[in-house]
């Protein structure tokens, strides 16, 4: 199994093969995205790779929205393209009634959401919910072990697709202190899924499977990672994460580097300190002021000082962590993709306006050549409402997600307008080349598949140069007339677009290969016409004779096939001809064999 140092290491190269195929990196195309609204939700909270949803659908209370699908399962949201989404199903956080609050912060691609529930005495406690469409009850995650706080709010920020957990908590004594933790969960059965957040083996109150997520920048305390704010982790179990602490400006960031010890391709040591001075050499520091985004394949993002950055983790074998672009710029950039897009807005008070203020709230395209573009700038269905867009969310496919600001939020998303992509036809059977004796019965197989339309294998159209259309489909037997045919297996999508694969293979007794030795004569003037006799071997009827690889109109002859080793054409050069110009001479069979005589005909003044 691979490592996720190899796994990274892998989509990391892929994703720069991608950039250097598509110009990302150097120039990157403008992409268009399709506009739509959720007026019955407040803002939404998390997008999934496969287009889930989390949103606040109002203050205190969190769904999970599920879009309708096409045939190969991309979300659909917008089915009549107004503008307004459609479609979709809803799948409220479950809670018992002894929470009053339920707010979901994060979302996997199991449809396990985290956030918090507050009971009717306050108590906040961080909840898990495992997949949201099954209406499972929240499992409390407990808190961390030697935080000095009681009965302190605790939430779970952010999953990944692992089901790990990071989870914050708040103390309020003399100071305000932040705490961050990682549970790491267990599987208890062994079927390779988790299935235990939580574990108190000593009745103490406390999370066992809490892991400290304690960095270096700050001087003395507890326990954990203090004065933490807000965090994000992906696949590989890395995580950033903001600190607030008063001797550093600007507030420093950070990010720390998991260890996968057991080779099993999963981190499992988030912590550990080799020097003894207490705080975690799986950490590394970064500079940054708001929050950090994180992608799969290790690109950060945030901003701090009126500048935005870009680091990449890179593993060479041990991870460091490469600054690769700050540039200036007002926008909080809080999220990163793996094609190396980052979202983020700008807000500026515009004054009161109706007895309310008013902040006009502006999205930001990052791109992975480093150019800036407004998100409005990209909708195909733009209108003044949608000009004050706060995107707070993008993820692997592109889509850009967040709140609208007028007077009184309201949840969007962006959709990446793609162009319809060529279906794919693949054959199977025959093998190019085979030779079949004459009248036996050929099994014909193949598959066609289009990103947009799904399976297309029962549209397949199958065709031979010499037979013509032969049979439709995705598995059939027939016979063939002898010869060497070049069979064609083409499909068109919905969309027009089509796409095909060819072979050859002989049936009967396999003509002798085409040879020409020479023609006579070998010149022609321009403007005028010849007579001219082609020898050679293996001469069919209904062959054809051109001239290829000169320069300008080329001359052009009339067949009189006379045997297989003699051809009679009448060969005209154009009136315009470039003369001195030596051209090649092809002969073409019917059934595709061919010879060339090459620079043995020129055309002269």
């Amino acid at each position: 199994m691979l490592s996720n140092i190899q796994k990274k290491l892998n989509l990391f190269i892929v994703l720069m093969i991608v950039a250097m195929v598509t110009g990302a990196g150097l120039v990157c195309a403008e992409p268009a995205y399709h506009f739509v609204r959720f007026p019955e939700f407040r803002r939404v909270a998390a997008v999934t790779d496969t287009g889930s949803l989390l949103v606040e659908y109002h203050l205190g209370a969190s769904m999970v929205v599920e879009p309708a699908r096409d045939v190969v399962g991309n979300p659909v949201w917008d089915a009549d393209r107004d503008g307004i989404a459609d479609g979709y199903t809803m799948f409220p956080l479950n809670h018992p009634g002894e929470y009053t609050v339920v707010v979901g912060y994060d979302l996997n691609v199991s449809l396990d959401a985290v956030g918090y529930g507050q009971r009717a005495d306050g108590t906040q406690v961080a909840l898990l919910w495992r997949d949201v469409s099954s209406d499972n009850p929240p499992v409390e995650l407990g808190h961390l072990l030697g935080f000095p706080y009681s009965d302190h709010p605790v939430e779970a920020q952010c999953i990944n697709d692992l089901g790990q957990v990071v989870i914050g908590e708040y103390g309020f004594g003399e100071r305000y202190d932040f705490a961050l933790s990682l549970v790491n969960p267990e599987d208890t059965d062994g079927d390779e899924i988790p299935d235990l957040w939580n574990q108190d083996i000593n009745g103490d109150g406390c999370n066992d499977l809490l892991v400290p997520l304690q960095t270096s920048l700050h001087e003395g305390g507890f326990s954990g990672c203090l004065n933490c704010i807000w965090a994000n982790i992906n696949n590989s179990g890395e995580v950033v994460g903001r600190l607030i602490e008063s001797s550093f400006e600007p507030d420093p960031g950070f990010v720390v580097l998991p260890e996968d010890t057991d080779d099993d391709g999963k981190p499992d040591l988030w912590f550990k300190d080799l020097d003894g001075d207490g705080w975690n050499d799986c950490s590394v520091d970064l500079v940054v002021s708001t929050l950090l985004g994180l992608s799969e394949s290790g690109l950060i993002v945030g901003s701090a000082g009126g500048n935005r950055y870009r680091w990449q983790i890179v593993y060479d074998p041990n991870p460091t962590v490469v600054q690769e672009a700050v540039e200036a710029g007002d926008a909080i950039f809080r999220e990163v993709n793996n094609l190396g897009q980052s979202v983020g807005y700008t807000r500026y008070y515009q004054g009161r306006l109706d007895k309310q203020y008013k902040m006009k709230y502006t999205t930001y395209l990052w791109q992975p050549d480093l150019t800036v573009l407004n998100l409005y700038d990209l909708l195909d269905n733009p209108s003044k409402k949608e000009m004050n867009l706060a995107g707070v969310w993008i993820n692997n496919a592109g889509a850009i997600a967040g709140e609208f600001k007028d007077f009184g939020d309201e949840a969007f998303i962006a959709v990446p307008i793609v162009a319809n992509a060529d279906p794919e036809v693949s054959i199977n059977n025959p093998v190019d080349g085979t030779i079949f004796d004459s009248g036996v019965t050929i099994h014909f197989s193949g598959t066609a598949f289009d990103a947009e339309d799904g399976d297309l294998t029962t549209n397949l159209v199958w065709t031979s140069n010499i037979d013509g259309p032969i049979d439709e489909g995705g598995d059939f037997y027939t016979k063939l007339s002898d010869g060497i045919h070049t069979i064609t297996a083409s499909v068109a999508d919905s969309g027009g677009n089509t796409s095909s694969d060819s072979f050859n293979i002989t049936v009967g007794t396999a003509p002798p290969e085409v040879t020409i030795v020479s023609i006579s004569p070998d010149e022609v003037q321009a403007g005028a016409t010849i007579n001219a006799t082609i020898t050679g071997s293996g001469f069919q009827a209904g062959a054809t004779v051109t001239f290829e690889n000169g320069q300008g109109p080329a001359p052009v002859a009339n067949v009189t096939p006379v045997d297989d080793t003699t051809i009679e054409a009448a060969v005209a050069a154009h009136k315009n001809a470039k003369t001195g110009v030596k051209w090649d001479v092809r002969v073409t069979n019917p059934d595709g064999s061919f010879d060339v005589l090459l620079g043995r005909f020129t055309v002269t003044p």
